[in-house]
């Protein structure tokens, strides 16, 4: 790229999208391609197109989110074998009905960590919620909690400890990672403590972080 394509294309990244301190910046050529799709498109899907799986769901993502947003939750690190591999093992898991069997009385209850729940279900984390929906993480809590199911924040939220568990009428769980100072792990445990967390979900998975491929072309970035 030239010198002077350069300084265009920094003039052009003046679309900040700020949540809870955080800055994201997006270019207009890509909010007025992202405009373009949704008039052209995505407005005649959603007015008659129904979904029925998670599949369809996630092609209308496709559609209604900038470029980057959506890498950033679709994509994974390096070639995203792991992600893939992941996939496939759900895959091999069947469901295998019985024949002839009395269905009259069905229990699909259980308990989980002192939480009763209809189905053996819980809601994982998914990071900076409010990229991808202006209710952002307390529609979850507030969701999940309504089918009696636990619902879990992560750590790289864009809701605070407070807020989640207030936004929730049932059970919910904290995503933590280890940091490097210990001083904030130990705020955030007594934190949840206080807001009656039922659970710490310790995640020691990523001593760095993965190599994100689609993350790197975008420009996508988090804070560390």
């Amino acid at each position: 790229m030239k010198e002077g394509k350069k300084i265009i294309a920094r003039q052009q990244l003046d679309k900040i999208f700020i949540r809870n301190g955080i800055f994201y910046i997006f270019s207009i050529k890509e909010l007025r391609k992202q405009k373009t799709i949704y008039l052209r498109e995505t407005l005649f899907h959603e007015i008659n197109y129904k979904y029925y799986n998670i599949d369809d769901l996630r092609l209308l993502a496709k559609r209604r989110v900038p470029q980057a947003v959506f890498d950033y939750a679709d994509g994974a690190a390096e070639d995203e074998l792991t992600k893939k591999n992941n996939r496939n093992a759900y895959r091999k898991w069947k469901l295998i009905p019985d024949a002839l069997i009395d269905v009259a009385d069905i229990d699909t209850e259980t308990e989980v960590l002192g939480t009763k729940m209809p189905y053996p279900f819980a809601l994982g984390p998914t990071a900076i919620s409010y990229l991808f929906h202006h209710s952002g993480e307390p529609a979850v809590a507030r969701a999940a909690s309504k089918r009696n199911f636990p619902s879990t924040l992560s750590s790289i939220a864009s809701t605070n400890i407070e807020d989640y568990a207030d936004a929730s009428d049932g059970s919910v769980w904290y995503q933590m990672y280890v940091w490097k100072n210990r001083e904030i792990s130990y705020d955030f445990i007594k934190r949840c403590k206080e807001k009656k967390y039922k659970a710490i979900m310790l995640t020691v998975d990523v001593p760095v972080g993965g190599k994100r491929e689609r993350d790197l072309r975008s420009g996508m970035t988090v804070p560390p």
